[in-house]
């Protein structure tokens, strides 16, 4: 079996769709209980944003229901915010709050 230099070094050579599908994959091993959620499901939660119908967190809501591990550290400030439809260029970060 490679070790994990090997693994990153190979992982670190594929495309970015690519990349993001591992990470996925990778994450939903690492839950107990991972929560699915289809194409339609968040296609209606966003609707259901738009229209108003649901009201949105702030980020200091957000990250104040996270866990204190992936919570900002005091003295920095949460990650420049893409355009709305852009997706971020570079390295992929995933974290999970439970709401």
């Amino acid at each position: 079996m490679p070790d994990l230099a090997d693994l990153i070094n190979a992982a670190s050579k594929l495309d970015r769709s690519e990349r993001a599908a591992l990470i996925s994959s990778l994450l939903e091993n690492l839950e107990t209980s991972p929560h699915h959620v289809t194409d339609d499901e968040a296609l209606d939660r966003l609707e259901s944003l738009k229209s108003g119908k649901t009201k949105g967190l702030t980020d200091e809501q957000f990250w104040a229901a996270c866990p204190p591990r992936l919570s900002f550290p005091p003295t920095s400030s949460p990650p420049k915010k893409d355009p709305p439809g852009v997706a971020p260029e570079g390295n992929l970060t995933v974290q999970t709050c439970k709401i």
